[in-house]
């Protein structure tokens, strides 16, 4: 007679455990139990088995090793043919739409697997990302020859959420829809009814060029000593 079980472990769907126990009237009770994870640096397995006249043990891993020119870098195991994913910057970069993908410290994470000559879409899990990380965009998309491991890579901005409130001398607010730029004149925000603007600012102090119809005035800041449990920082400067 022989009866078993499996399933996933909890709520992950990377770790599954499988039980199973048998017994006849020769050999007499027998079991075997096996536990398995995936992770982004590679597969692991561990099992125990027991019987009449045995005890076996049994352990496993399999992944792989990619060097290149970002570092060196752990994976799952390889189809023949892969890809290397840059987030730049930033660890712990998940995929949304890969299994236990995710970026290490040197801001780069191996995908296991591509299909050749077909169009590959990689899909950024922004949700795990900190309010301190902005991207460029989220989604891309890669079309391989076979045996090739192209690079896809993600742009960010990484600095300090602030929100200005900005007024002139007179203390008034700067109208809403004027754009917010930095001192190279990228876009950062659009002032809102309220006066505010939420801005990314990848410095601690600089300059900020507000610009509305034909008129614009600039707002000098120094940001204050950051604190961890402050999802944005809030600051009032004088537009002149």
């Amino acid at each position: 007679m022989q009866s078993g079980l499996n399933g996933q472990i909890f709520d992950d769907r990377n770790s599954f455990y499988s039980v199973q126990a048998g017994h006849d009237s020769e050999s007499g009770s027998s079991g075997f139990g096996k536990l398995s994870t995936t992770t982004a640096y590679g597969r692991f397995d561990a099992g125990y088995g027991q019987g009449r006249d045995y005890q076996a043990l049994s352990l496993g891993a399999s992944g792989s090793v990619v060097a290149h020119g970002g570092g060196v870098n752990l994976g799952q195991p390889l189809g023949e043919t892969f890809a290397l994913v840059q987030v730049k910057d930033v660890s712990g970069a998940r995929l949304s739409n890969f299994s236990n993908v995710e970026t290490a410290d040197n801001g780069y994470a191996i995908l296991p697997y591509a299909q050749p000559y077909r169009t590959n879409w990689v899909n950024l899990d922004t949700r795990q990302l900190g309010a301190d990380v902005e991207l460029e965009n989220a989604v891309d998309q890669v079309v391989p020859r076979r045996g090739a491991a192209p690079l896809i890579s993600f742009r960010t901005a990484i600095g300090r959420r602030v929100q200005f409130e900005l007024v002139r001398a007179d203390g008034s607010r700067l109208p809403m829809g004027a754009a917010v730029e930095d001192e190279q004149g990228k876009p950062l925000a659009t002032v809102d009814p309220s006066g505010r603007a939420l801005v990314l600012s990848e410095r601690d102090s600089g300059e900020l060029i507000v610009k509305w119809t034909d008129q614009q005035c600039r707002a000098s800041f120094v940001l204050p000593p950051k604190e961890a449990h402050r999802s944005y920082d809030r600051l009032k400067v004088q537009c002149l």
